[in-house]
């Protein structure tokens, strides 16, 4: 298996890992509750990611990722890294609310919030810039 291959498979891994790790931690009065990807858009980021693992075990796999498959795969990954991105910038307004302001201490972002944006936005790098020799 080419290296950039293996690269893409394990990065779409730890993307589809993040899923199951805590994404957001509310504090309020003395109870924490956190909150992890499949209680938000985990779902959907799974897919995303297994399609990227799909499209990098098509065709030959001693030879670097074809043209096709390099869009396919950085669109899925820029997409699954944008959502989160999306989600984290909107989470302060889905608890601006009443209820919320009362009960809403602090908001703390989690590892997998994190491994998820750095899985997501490798991805295309790895693709772009790894070349044969």
């Amino acid at each position: 298996m080419h290296i950039q291959r293996a690269i893409v498979i394990s990065l779409s891994f730890m993307g589809i890992i993040s899923v199951f790790l805590p994404w957001f931690s509310f504090e309020s009065f003395l109870v924490e509750y956190s909150e992890n990807g499949l209680e938000r858009n985990g779902w959907f980021i799974i897919l995303l990611f297994s399609f990227c693992i799909i499209l990098t075990i098509l065709k030959d796999l001693n030879q670097t990722i074809g043209f096709v498959f390099k869009v396919g795969i950085i669109l899925c990954s820029f997409l699954a890294s944008s959502i989160v991105i999306i989600d984290v910038l909107t989470l302060n307004d889905e608890t601006n609310n009443l209820v919320g302001n009362l009960l809403k201490t602090s908001i703390t972002i989690g590892a997998g919030i994190y491994l998820l944006i750095i899985s997501g936005l490798s991805i295309p790098l790895v693709v772009l810039l790894y070349r044969n020799k």
